[in-house]
């Protein structure tokens, strides 16, 4: 897999939707993602409570990660307003596999957003990085999450308990 991508200048299209690496222009959307209930004390990189300043922390680490090879965190935003969304990260978690993540902000959900970001990560992926497979993870009862990740063409793998899902590419 390319580990050695750089994020400058990288932009994906996802109809109204752009995806980009992380950058500090998208501190308030952090913020809203951290504070947010279904998201802030329930995705890694956000304990809880999320004060104001910890998102200054959280997007360096984002950058520092990039760099490393290890997250490759994008924000979602709305091409027209330039408004955050939320975020997609694609994670390494084997020599040949990455794991993928992803919040929106509650403003946004329903609208297909979630299911336009992991699809237009997972094409990005495939190409840029090269990963044999992509998994993903759900909280048991996360329905629309587990629909997204099928209409991003994933396979269920896991149990009700710890639903976990696979998308294999080679």
């Amino acid at each position: 897999m390319n580990r050695t991508i750089a994020p400058d200048g990288l932009v994906l299209s996802a109809g109204a939707l752009r995806l980009r690496p992380t950058a500090a222009d998208d501190r308030g959307g952090v913020i809203a993602a951290g504070q947010a209930p279904g998201i802030g004390g329930k995705m890694p990189w956000f304990p809880s409570p999320f004060p104001d300043h910890y998102a200054d922390g959280w997007i360096e680490r984002a950058a520092s990660e990039w760099r490393a090879g290890r997250h490759f965190v994008l924000s979602v935003i709305e091409a027209e307003s330039g408004a955050y969304v939320g975020s997609v990260v694609l994670s390494v978690v084997a020599d040949d596999a990455l794991e993928l993540a992803y919040w929106i902000l509650p403003a946004w959900e329903g609208k297909g957003a979630a299911t336009a970001a992991a699809i237009a990560a997972v094409d990005w992926a495939r190409t840029a990085i090269g990963p044999a497979r992509i998994v993903a993870k759900t909280r048991p009862g996360a329905a629309a999450s587990q629909r997204v990740l099928a209409k991003a063409g994933f396979t269920a793998t896991g149990t009700e308990g710890q639903p976990t899902f696979e998308l294999k590419l080679g």
